[in-house]
Order: structure tokens, then C-alpha cells, then sequence
């Protein structure tokens, strides 16, 4: 005997969700601004204080801002691009790096490193890479330096997640 499947109102309504608009999140900071101090060097710290963009049902992606972070939702699970780019300075030279790290775990392959000659020297920078990701995982975006004592100034940042297929 056949078993038929059939979709309830919550299902066709994910469907639709999933086939109007892609699975994403965004997390930034412009003008204003946000300053991070490495006091460690070679220690890992989070960019915080970013404002929340646009981002889809939180079933989906929760972000919050005030931490830097996405967390994903009970139906996020998938393949995600995650992607960065910012524009930052430091008071002192230095060799910096930002990463993306998942459950607190560095993602090396989205990283970058960036020389610092001059303080206060703007310079830009980002990468793109992808995840899978299961609900509950987290996803944050921190910065680094070889030299102790860093104060790094993140004058434009845009950190974004977009799912690409389901798992």
C-alpha cells in the first residue's frame, strides 16, 4: 500500500519562504564605526556592536548585533556563502588578521591578513567562503594583531550569510 505525503499550511509556507526569497542574514557598521582593542597579541577578539540588516525569519537566521554573531535557526540548516568585507585602521603598526569562526572554531578558509605600516593607515579588505551549517551553530567575525595592545578602528564593515542549498 502507498503512503501518501502531504504538506501542511506551516510546509507550504516555508516552501514559498525558501522560493521568494534566499536564507540570509546581514550584520554592519558604517560611519560611525566600531572600535576593538587587542590587548593579547595573537588573540582572537569579536567585533561587536554592528547594526542588523536585512535578514529572513529567524526560524531561519537569528543576528544580533550587539554580539556580532548569526545564530542559525531550526530550519537553516544547509551550505552557506559567508561573506566580509571591511575597511579598518589600527593606532600602531601591525600585522592583523579577521576570521570567521564558527562555534568559536577559526575558519581558515575565510581569513585574511592585512599589514599594517602606518597607524591610522584606512585600508580595505574581505573575503568569501562557504559553510555547512546546522541549526544552533553560531557564526562570528573577530580580529587579531602580532603586536599587544592594538586599537583597531572598523570604520565600514558588511558581514553577511546567504544559503545556497539545503542539506
Amino acid at each position: 500500500m502507498k503512503r501518501e505525503q502531504t504538506l501542511d499550511n506551516y510546509d507550504l509556507l516555508h516552501v514559498q519562504d525558501l522560493l521568494r526569497d534566499p536564507i540570509h542574514g546581514e550584520l554592519y557598521t558604517d560611519d560611525d564605526g566600531v572600535t576593538v582593542t587587542a590587548t593579547v597579541a595573537g588573540t582572537y577578539y569579536e567585533i561587536q556592536s554592528l547594526t542588523e540588516g536585512d535578514e529572513s525569519d529567524d526560524k531561519f537566521i537569528e543576528q544580533d548585533g550587539a554580539n556580532g554573531d548569526f545564530t542559525i535557526g531550526r530550519l537553516g540548516k544547509g551550505l552557506y556563502r559567508v561573506m566580509f568585507h571591511t575597511s579598518f585602521s589600527a593606532n600602531k603598526g601591525c600585522i592583523a588578521h579577521i576570521a570567521i569562526f564558527k562555534n568559536g572554531t577559526k575558519q581558515d578558509n575565510i581569513s585574511i591578513q592585512r599589514d599594517i605600516a602606518n597607524p591610522n593607515d584606512v585600508g580595505a579588505s574581505g573575503n568569501c567562503g562557504f559553510l555547512e551549517l546546522d541549526d544552533t551553530n553560531i557564526i562570528d567575525i573577530r580580529i587579531t594583531s602580532d603586536t599587544a595592545n592594538t586599537n583597531f578602528s572598523i570604520d565600514h564593515m558588511n558581514f553577511n550569510l546567504e544559503r545556497i542549498r539545503l542539506r
